[in-house]
């Protein structure tokens, strides 16, 4: 491993970002992509489609996708992709991401040769995902505080109170918004593990202090 340099990859709400480290030399190279300016075709503000609804903040993944592609692009093009020895990968904690049943196909039958976004056309019964900024889901978060019986049992049970921003509100909204969309579904990922899930070729598992951060954990 001496030889080899380590990638990290942040998916932040404005960009995606790379950093390569040469432990031998202490090289270090950065990138970042930001969405508003490379991708102005899905009409994000500061990253975020901006609604009628102040408190509704989504992100088309299919955005997501094409930044990774353009990312790996670039780890070509500095001639890093085949000495990379090891790949951490960090995301916004709070997004879910919404995959029907040909999202594990797709990933069994990824190809170097075309881009992702081609190869994964048609996996997202949810177009959108919401992600951190979304408040929308006051109402979900009280209603799945008074079925745990009040904040202090979903506390003990998850590890926090029902809050706006986590997976178990913005999902029970998707189930009652949009009841055949949900049916699709049969995946759901947070940010972090739909990015790793596209570096592996198969569903990658939640980071535990990810999960921690969603009102479905039992801890």
């Amino acid at each position: 491993m001496a030889n080899n340099c380590f990638l990290g990859l942040y998916l932040g709400p404005q960009s995606l970002t790379a950093v390569v480290v040469e432990p031998a030399t202490g090289d270090l190279q950065r990138h970042a992509i930001h969405f508003d300016s490379c991708y102005p075709s899905y009409q994000t503000t500061d990253g975020v489609i901006i609604g009628d609804d102040p408190r509704v903040a989504h992100v088309d993944p299919r955005m997501w996708i094409e930044a990774l592609d353009d990312m790996l692009d670039w780890l070509n093009q500095k001639e890093l992709s085949r000495k990379i020895g090891g790949i951490g990968v960090s995301a916004q904690q709070h997004g879910t991401v919404y995959l029907n049943q040909n999202f594990i196909t797709a990933l069994s039958r990824l190809e170097r040769s075309k881009p992702l976004a081609v190869q994964l056309k048609g996996v997202f019964p949810r177009h959108t995902s919401p992600i951190w900024m979304d408040s929308s889901t006051n109402k979900e978060c009280r209603e799945i505080t008074k079925s745990l019986g009040g904040d202090l049992n979903v506390a003990r049970l998850t590890g926090s109170a029902a809050t706006e921003r986590f997976a178990a509100p913005q999902i029970r909204k998707f189930w009652k918004e949009n009841p055949a969309g949900y049916k699709e579904t049969t995946h759901i990922a947070l940010i972090s593990s739909f990015v790793t899930s596209l570096l592996v070729g198969s569903p990658a598992p939640v980071d535990a202090g990810d999960g921690f951060g969603t009102n479905l954990a039992d801890i």
